[in-house]
């Protein structure tokens, strides 16, 4: 094993941990925003971390260079998603607010909250 494969077999591990990370603030969280942030920001962060183990690792070819312009445009792709995901969320009335005419009805994630 070369050093460049070492360094890249550290940048994986470093990304599969972040991605673990994001699964346990995906299944802990109850709210929708939360989580919308603990899978959209730990994930771009972890994928970049894989795909530049995986180049790393490759060496320069076309196979890296297109795994990393495939990992930048997710990285301008992803924080559009998250924030278009959240403005859909709040439009429909589905966030912590009733619709009008419904009433003070509260999410079913506050109920469990609110306990915790």
């Amino acid at each position: 094993m070369t050093a460049w494969e070492g360094i890249g077999n550290v940048f994986i591990a470093a990304g599969a941990v972040l991605v673990l990370i994001g699964l346990v603030g995906v299944l802990r969280f109850r709210r929708f925003n939360m989580r919308l942030i603990a899978s959209a920001k730990i994930d771009t962060i972890a994928l970049l971390l894989i795909v530049t183990g995986a180049a790393f690792r490759e060496g320069l070819s076309w196979l890296s260079a297109k795994a990393i312009l495939i990992a930048l445009v997710i990285l301008l792709v992803n924080p559009i998603v998250g924030s278009a995901l959240a403005a859909g969320r709040r439009k429909a009335y589905l966030d912590n607010w009733a619709a009008p005419g419904e009433g003070t009805h509260e999410g079913p994630d506050d109920d469990e909250e609110a306990g915790s």
